[in-house]
């Protein structure tokens, strides 16, 4: 049985927050879906893979997607997985983590979480027996400290999780930051756990670096990425795994346990989007969305982040406070302000009290002016 504090206090804030939507009409800006209209020419190809319905499919991937995956990280990044047997494709994130993590996470196992994190993954490691050890990452504009990192490193440290964009603040790592990394795991059998989620996603003519820039690195790294956001589809519950064949064998027999196939037109559609390079268009699109919402926050009292990448903004309360935490603040906003905002103690585990609340910029832009509005009446 579970005994997370932290899934817990999630949990009780979903509660209240969701009641709070079902009731009444409510900006929603908690989800991590993205809310804009899906391109027409996916659409046409989706329906056009329809056909593919009554096809087994590869429980592994299909060909198609895999052999896109290999060809796109290749021409990105200069590594190249070379087979079927280093890539994985499954039913949406939440599996490619809990594939990854159980696959080599065992009882009393250390895992390191790199945060702001995904709430499920202390859960995912709970229910492994492993012990998470959360490590508060700095604001994004400052510097890694990489020697604090390090302290939490111990001969029973198994794996270490993180997010490049960091998962709610957008946190992009530099080549100097991975190659520190990749001093403190070199001798070691730690894995990397690396969700690339956002890779598209990178703003301001900054660059993305990946674990597999770095072959070192790669060949200690599991990297993970949802793909529904490039095509702007939430409803494709699909992602994938990229690990070197003595990693993959493992992932393979996890999911080959709970899963044997995964969509077949959407593994097909996602794979002619990717190949005919729609993404491209991702950093310039989302970049204006973001620069629409801070623009018109100006004059309010929160202090927008200005991420660098993902689809998620942090506001900070500069304000005087008449709430406890950010919590009861989020709650206020809903209620009374008819906007749902996510409390950032809720992916920053081992903080203390702090006003910030983190906002997804993902929406058509009279969603987010009419938010910015509205918070602009806080006082």
């Amino acid at each position: 049985m579970l005994n997370s504090s932290v899934s817990i206090k999630e949990n009780s804030f979903n509660n209240k927050i969701q009641s709070i939507i079902v009731n009444k009409e409510v900006i929603d800006l908690i989800s991590h879906a993205i809310q804009v209209p899906i391109d027409e020419a996916f659409i046409e190809v989706l329906k056009k893979s329809v056909h593919l319905l009554d096809q087994s499919v590869n429980p592994l991937g299909q060909p198609e997607l895999v052999e896109s995956l290999i060809s796109l990280t290749h021409k990105a990044y200069g590594y190249l997985y070379e087979s079927k047997d280093e890539v994985l494709i499954t039913a949406g994130l939440p599996q490619a983590f809990f594939t990854s993590i159980n696959a080599f996470v065992k009882e009393g196992d250390q895992v390191v979480v790199l945060e702001p994190a995904n709430p499920i993954l202390h859960q995912i490691i709970e229910m492994n027996g492993g012990i998470a050890v959360p490590v508060r990452l700095n604001e994004s504009d400052e510097e890694i400290k990489w020697d604090e990192i390090q302290k939490n490193i111990s001969p029973q440290t198994r794996m270490i999780i993180m997010s490049n964009p960091g998962f709610g603040v957008g946190r992009l790592f530099t080549d100097l930051d991975l190659i520190r990394l990749q001093r403190i795991i070199n001798g070691t059998k730690i894995i990397l756990l690396c969700d690339e989620t956002f890779q598209h996603f990178i703003y301001d003519g900054e660059t993305h670096q990946s674990l597999s820039l770095f072959p070192k690195l790669a060949e200690q790294s599991i990297l993970v990425a949802s793909l529904s956001e490039p095509c702007f589809a939430s409803g494709i519950r699909l992602a994938y795994c990229l690990a070197p064949v003595n990693l993959m064998k493992e992932l393979h027999r996890v999911h080959l346990l709970i899963q044997d196939g995964v969509s077949g037109p959407g593994q097909f559609a996602v794979a002619k989007w990717l190949l005919e390079g729609n993404y491209k268009i991702i950093a310039s699109e989302f970049q204006r969305k973001r620069d629409i919402f801070n623009e018109a926050i100006k004059d309010s009292l929160f202090k927008p982040s200005v991420t660098p990448g993902g689809i998620f903004e942090v506001l900070s309360f500069t304000g005087q406070s008449r709430w406890e935490n950010d919590k009861e603040f989020a709650l206020f906003l809903a209620e009374e302000l008819s906007i749902a905002t996510l409390p950032m103690s809720l992916i920053n585990f081992d903080k203390g009290k702090q006003l910030s609340i983190r906002i997804n910029f993902a929406r058509p832009d009279d969603v987010l002016i009419k938010a910015a509005e509205a918070l602009c009446r806080v006082s």
